[in-house]
C-alpha cells in the first residue's frame, strides 16, 4: 500500500491514490488512509479518521472504518462483535435505518424501543405513509407501559392525532387533540380539516383552539353557517 500510495503521488492519480485510501482503511491502516485522503482534500473524511485515533479494539475500529466506507452490514456485524455493540444500534439510527434499529434495540436497549419506534413513525409520516405511521405510533404507545419517557408519549399521541385526522377518523383525532391541548398540534390537524379534508367548521374549532383566530375568523367570514 506504501509503494500505491507513492505511485499515485507520483502520478497525481485521483482515482489511484482514493483506492489506496480506502484499501488503508480496510486494513485498518488508519495513518496511511489519513494521508491519502489529505492528498485528495477530503477534509470531512480527514476529520472523520482523527476521530478514530486511540480506539483500540480491532472490531470497534474496523466497524468504523466500515462505515465510512458505507458497508452498513458489515459495519453493524464488526460492532456487534466489539467491545462496544451499541455502536451499531447508534449507527442505525444516526441513517435513519429504523428497522435495522428497532431489531438491534429489542436485544441490545429494550428501553429504546419506545422512543425509536416513535423516531420511526415521525419518519413514515414524513414520507407519507400514514398507515404505517398510525400502526407504528400505536405500538410506541403500547411499548411504553410500565414507564419511558413521557415526551416521548406526548409526541406519539400528537402523532396519533394528526394521523387519526389523515386517514379520516376525524372524531377521534380531534378528541385527541383538544385533549393534549397543545396549540400547535391543533393547528396542524385544523389545516388538515380545512385544506385535506374540507370540513371548515372543525377546522375553525381547532384554529380557535389552537390560538390561530385569524384563520378561524376567515372560515367564519367565508361560511357564516359555521360559527
Amino acid at each position: 500500500l506504501q509503494a500505491a500510495y507513492d505511485v499515485a503521488a507520483a502520478l497525481r492519480d485521483e482515482a489511484l491514490m482514493r483506492a489506496v485510501g480506502e484499501e488503508a482503511l480496510r486494513t485498518l491502516d488508519v495513518a496511511l488512509a489519513t494521508r491519502a485522503f489529505r492528498q485528495l482534500g477530503d477534509a470531512a473524511l480527514v476529520l472523520a479518521l482523527s476521530r478514530l485515533e486511540g480506539i483500540e479494539d480491532a472490531k470497534t475500529l474496523g466497524g468504523h472504518a466500515a462505515l465510512l466506507l458505507g458497508e452498513h452490514d458489515r459495519a453493524q456485524e464488526l460492532f456487534l462483535a466489539s467491545l462496544r455493540p451499541m455502536a451499531a444500534l447508534e449507527m442505525r439510527r444516526d441513517l435513519l435505518h429504523w428497522e435495522h434499529a428497532l431489531q438491534l434495540a429489542r436485544t441490545l436497549a429494550p428501553g429504546q424501543v419506545s422512543l425509536i419506534s416513535c423516531e420511526f413513525a415521525q419518519q413514515l409520516e414524513f414520507r407519507g405513509e400514514y398507515d404505517q405511521a398510525h400502526a407504528m405510533y400505536k405500538a410506541a404507545l403500547s411499548r411504553r407501559r410500565g414507564g419511558g419517557d413521557a415526551s416521548c408519549e406526548h409526541a406519539c399521541r400528537l402523532g396519533l392525532a394528526r394521523m387519526s385526522i389523515r386517514l379520516g377518523d376525524v372524531a377521534n383525532g380531534i378528541a385527541l387533540a383538544l385533549e393534549l391541548r397543545d396549540k400547535a398540534c391543533c393547528r396542524d390537524c385544523a389545516e388538515l380539516l380545512e385544506h385535506t379534508l374540507k370540513q371548515p367548521q372543525d377546522a375553525a374549532r381547532l384554529y380557535v383552539e389552537g390560538e390561530a383566530s385569524d384563520r378561524a375568523a376567515r372560515i367564519y367570514i367565508r361560511m357564516p353557517d359555521c360559527a
